[in-house]
C-alpha cells in the first residue's frame, strides 16, 4: 500500500505571479532608459514575453503581474501586444521597495482567488517553457515548493571583503536557483507575512522565495533547470536575448 503521505494531490487552482516592479540600475542606457523588463525582444517586451510563456501553460488559471507605480502605460502596452491571452492576466498590483515587499504585495493581492499553488517568476527571465511548469508544479504536488536549478559547473570559491580566497566550496552540493518557483500558496503567504516582520538584516539575507519558505522550515526540492532560463540582468544578457530570438525565428523560417 502505498504511503497516503507521499500520494501527490495535484492543485486545482494555480495562478502565477510575475515579479516586475524593479528597476534594472544594471542595465544602463542599453534598455532604452527605461527598466529592463520593458525592453524590446523582437516585436514583444522582455515582460510580455515571460507573461506570454506563462499563458502557454494550461495548468495555470491566470496570471498576476506586480509592477511599479510608474509603468501602468508601459504595462498596458505589454498586454495589448499580447492580443487575446492578456485577457488571462489580472489588474496589476503596485509593488514595494523591496523584492520581497512586491511578492508580498502580489501574494496579498490573490487572497479572493485563494490558489491551491502559486508560480513566482522573475519578470526578466522571458524564455521559460512548459515543461519547467509542469516540473515544478508536479514537484510541489509533494512539497511546500519546488525550484528550478542547474549544476554549479565553475569551481566555487569564498572570498573576503578583499578579494583573498578563504576557502573552495564543494560544488557537487551546489545548484543555480531559478524561477518560476512553485509554492503552496497558504504557505507562502504566511511565510511572507513573518519575513515582513523580521528585522532589515534579516530580511536582506532572502534572495527568493524558496529562502523564505526554508526559514519558516518549509520542505522545498530541486527539479532540473533550463539554461535559457537565464536572467536579464546587464547589457551583455539582454544582447544575448536578442540573438535568441534571431536564431529562433531564422530556424522557424527555415522549417517552413
Amino acid at each position: 500500500m502505498s504511503d497516503p503521505a507521499k500520494q501527490r494531490t495535484p492543485a486545482s487552482n494555480v495562478l502565477a505571479l510575475v515579479v516586475a516592479a524593479g528597476r534594472g540600475s544594471r542595465m544602463g542606457t542599453a534598455a532604452g532608459g527605461q527598466a529592463k523588463q520593458y525592453a524590446a525582444l523582437d516585436d514583444l517586451t522582455v515582460l510580455a514575453h515571460a507573461i506570454g510563456r506563462l499563458l502557454k501553460s494550461p495548468q495555470i488559471s491566470a496570471v498576476q503581474v506586480v509592477i511599479h507605480p510608474d509603468d501602468g502605460a508601459r504595462f498596458r502596452g505589454c498586454l495589448s501586444s499580447l492580443g487575446k491571452p492578456g485577457e488571462r492576466v489580472l489588474a496589476p498590483v503596485h509593488g514595494g521597495a523591496t523584492r520581497q515587499a512586491s511578492t508580498h504585495n502580489g501574494l496579498r493581492a490573490l487572497q479572493t482567488a485563494r490558489p491551491d499553488v502559486v508560480l513566482i517568476h522573475d519578470a526578466a527571465r522571458p524564455f521559460l517553457s512548459v515543461a519547467v511548469i509542469d516540473r515544478v508544479l508536479e514537484a510541489c504536488e509533494l512539497a511546500d515548493g519546488a525550484v528550478p536549478a542547474l549544476p554549479a559547473i565553475d569551481t566555487m570559491k569564498r572570498v573576503d571583503q578583499d578579494g583573498g580566497i578563504v576557502e573552495t566550496i564543494q560544488r557537487d552540493t551546489l545548484v543555480r536557483a531559478q524561477t518560476p518557483q512553485a509554492f503552496k500558496y497558504e504557505a507562502l503567504l504566511q511565510a511572507h507575512d513573518t519575513a515582513a516582520m523580521s528585522t532589515p538584516e534579516r530580511q536582506a539575507a532572502f534572495t527568493d522565495d524558496a529562502s523564505i519558505m526554508e526559514a519558516n522550515g518549509r520542505r522545498i526540492v530541486v527539479v532540473e533547470g533550463d539554461e535559457q532560463l537565464r536572467k536579464i540582468t546587464t547589457p551583455e544578457d539582454l544582447a544575448w536575448a536578442r540573438r535568441h530570438i534571431q536564431l529562433a525565428d531564422a530556424q522557424q523560417e527555415s522549417s517552413r
